[in-house]
C-alpha cells in the first residue's frame, strides 16, 4: 500500500510541475494499475489453460475418426517354358475408415467436462477478485494523495496569507499606525503556519 501510494504521489507531483504532461485520472491509474500486475498476468494465463482445458474434455466426448491408405507396386518380367517373355507389373492398394465413439463409461468423460467448466470459471472469479481487491486499494491510495495535496495547498495558502499580514503590519507599523505588539503577533502567527506546514510534509513522509 506505501509503494502504491508513493507511485501515485509522484504522478501527481510530476503533473503538477509540469502542466504540458497527461493529468492522470483515478480511472488512468486503476487501468495502468490492472494492465501492470503481475498475479492479475498470472491469472489471465490460467484462465486460458483453463479454457483449453474445458475444450478439450469437450472434445473428448464427441466420435474419433481416423483414415488410412496403403499402396504398393511390383515391376518386372518373367518368361515361361517356351521362352516367351511377358511383362509382371503389379499395383495394389487398400484404403479404410474407422471410428471410435464412446457410448457409456460411468458418465467419467461428463463428469470430466463438468470438473473442467468449474474450474475454468473458478479461475474467471479470482481473477475478479484480485481486480476488484487492487482496484479499491488504488482508489484509496488516490484519494489519500488528493487529501495529502489539499492539505498542502491549503496551508500553502495560510503561509501566504500570513505572510501578507506581516508586510501589512510591518507598513503600518513604520507610519505609525499600528503598535509594534501587531508585528510580533503577525511573525509569531506566520512561524506558527510554517510549522504546520513541515508537520504535515513530515507526516506524508512517514506515510510514503
Amino acid at each position: 500500500m506505501k509503494k502504491l501510494l508513493l507511485i501515485i504521489l509522484v504522478f501527481s507531483w510530476t503533473i503538477e510541475a509540469a502542466w504540458a504532461q497527461k493529468r492522470w485520472s483515478l480511472a488512468d491509474c486503476v487501468a495502468y494499475a490492472i494492465d501492470h500486475n503481475l498475479p492479475i498476468k498470472r491469472q489471465d494465463i490460467l484462465v486460458a489453460i483453463k479454457n483449453l482445458d474445458q475444450e478439450m474434455a469437450r472434445r473428448e466426448r464427441l466420435p474419433a475418426v481416423g483414415g488410412y491408405f496403403n499402396g504398393y507396386s511390383t515391376f518386372g518380367h518373367s518368361q515361361d517354358v517356351f521362352g516367351t517373355i511377358r511383362r509382371n507389373d503389379n499395383f495394389n492398394s487398400n484404403m479404410g475408415i474407422n471410428a471410435e465413439v464412446t457410448l457409456y463409461q460411468y458418465n467419467y468423460l461428463r463428469n470430466q467436462a463438468k470438473k473442467a467448466t468449474l474450474q475454468s470459471e473458478q479461475e474467471e472469479l479470482e481473477k475478479g477478485i484480485l481486480k476488484r481487491d487492487l482496484t479499491l486499494k488504488v482508489v484509496q491510495s488516490y484519494l489519500e494523495v488528493l487529501l495529502s495535496q489539499a492539505l498542502v495547498q491549503a496551508q500553502d495558502s495560510a503561509i501566504n496569507f500570513s505572510l501578507q499580514l506581516l508586510d501589512k503590519a510591518e507598513k503600518s507599523t513604520a507610519i505609525g499606525a499600528s503598535a509594534p505588539a501587531v508585528v510580533f503577533e503577525a511573525k509569531a502567527n506566520l512561524a506558527r503556519e510554517n510549522s504546520n506546514f513541515s508537520s504535515i510534509t513530515k507526516k506524508l513522509s512517514r506515510q510514503n
